[in-house]
């Protein structure tokens, strides 16, 4: 069966090969004795998966036959039988001749091919493995810087609900700023006056009055030289009032038409004006919310400047990672390999080829967009040392132009032990 372990080993070998290197790859079969020294189910497992992977090294008779080598070990154990002084059977001994006769021809005709082979560049596929452990080590900060973002968008969502609350707060306490107060003035007079106590010649003082008026409205005499005979001031109910001019012999006012009783003289009058005062208390308050304010507002400019910074070091390292990964399409067998349910031994490893494959994802939409790395046409494909040379160069550029990550620099040195 075409196992998600033999899919696996074989890929993880094809995955760290440059394209060029294609045509140098040679299949040799071990404990070919069971099969006779023929292909068995193996290699039909074998070409499904070339074929699958568009790669055509048995497709036709002839690459089948220069590309498929069997072996058997059975020739070495009778070595090491007959170096032990252990006797076989002369029929085991012919089978083990056999057996070591087609090892040594399978072996020869294996020189042979590798010798007809042209030589492959190794540094080709060194620069393939130097731009993925690139890919992998900046999927790290890409993934740090994600979630760094992520953590940036709440903290902004925090600290502008807060200003909300606080800007609603303060248009609360504005109306309570300032409060109306009734200012009342004392001013003596050079001669008495009778005025009316009655509640209606009385001012009747209002919070929404701005008018200055006097106490007494309603002055019945004045001046009044009732004082001569000794009426007291400020005291009503005084019959000498009977004697002004201004009351009737009925001892009515003929002003105000209310009794004498209701009269009084005054030496002094008082003016009444609204006066509008700061509320400390508010203005406390207020200054609180205003230094807070000041603050959040400060933290919210700094906090959106980190978060500007944080999404321009993550498309630079997307287009990096997009970069690379145009590299690696151009030049490898397989950019990464996606098999899946790989051996425990290998979860490290194999965390690393998902972080890329999710990188390389993440990145589709920048290369999509990208002119410079877009394939040329098959058609004007220089050949493939000019190829060769591009693509270094395009290699040695992409490395050149890695991106500077400030944040995620200081976020090593932060976390780096003493």
């Amino acid at each position: 069966r075409l196992t998600t372990w033999f899919e696996y080993c074989i890929k993880e070998l094809l995955h760290h090969l440059h394209k060029d290197a294609v045509q140098n790859i040679k299949f040799c079969f071990t404990r070919t004795r069971a099969t006779n020294y023929g292909p068995g189910q193996t290699v039909d497992l074998l070409m499904e998966l070339l074929k699958k992977l568009k790669i055509d090294l048995l497709e036709t008779e002839d690459s089948f036959e220069q590309n498929t080598f069997y072996f058997d070990n059975e020739a070495f154990r009778y070595l090491a039988l007959k170096n032990n002084g252990i006797k076989v059977a002369n029929r085991e001994e012919k089978s083990y001749t056999h057996s070591w006769d087609q090892s040594v021809e399978e072996t020869f005709r294996l020189f042979g091919e590798i010798m007809k082979l042209k030589g492959h560049s190794t540094e080709r596929t060194i620069s393939l493995n130097r731009a993925r452990k690139i890919v992998i080590k900046i999927s790290r900060p890409l993934a740090n810087i994600t979630d760094a973002i992520n953590k940036t968008i709440k903290e902004l969502e925090i600290l502008k609900k807060k200003a909300e609350n606080l800007d609603l707060e303060t248009n609360k306490l504005m109306p309570d700023l300032y409060l109306r107060i009734f200012d009342i003035r004392k001013m003596e007079l050079r001669r008495p006056r009778t005025v009316c106590t009655h509640k209606k010649c009385t001012n009747n003082l209002n919070n929404q009055t701005v008018e200055t008026e006097p106490c007494y409205k309603q002055v019945c005499c004045e001046p009044c030289y009732l004082d001569y005979i000794g009426v007291s001031p400020e005291t009503t109910d005084d019959i000498r009032l009977k004697l002004c001019w201004s009351m009737s012999p009925s001892g009515k006012c003929k002003r105000c038409k209310h009794s004498y009783k209701h009269h009084m003289h005054i030496k002094c009058d008082y003016k009444i004006s609204m006066k509008t005062i700061r509320n400390e208390k508010t203005n406390e308050s207020l200054q609180k919310n205003k230094s807070l304010l000041d603050s959040n507002r400060d933290i919210l400019e700094e906090q959106e400047k980190l978060l500007v910074e944080l999404k321009h070091e993550r498309d630079d390292i997307t287009i990096a990672i997009a970069k690379f990964d145009s590299f690696l399409k151009e030049n490898s067998v397989l950019p990464y390999n996606d098999s899946f349910g790989k051996p425990r031994r290998n979860e490290n490893r194999l965390d690393t080829e998902e972080a890329y494959a999710d990188s390389k994802l993440k990145g589709k939409k920048n290369v999509d967009q990208m002119p410079h790395l877009e394939q040329q046409d098959k058609d004007n494909r220089p050949d493939t040392g000019q190829a060769y040379a591009d693509s270094k160069l395009k290699g040695k550029k992409n490395v050149d132009q890695m991106p500077h990550l400030e944040h995620q620099e200081q976020e090593d040195k932060d976390n780096r032990p003493d």
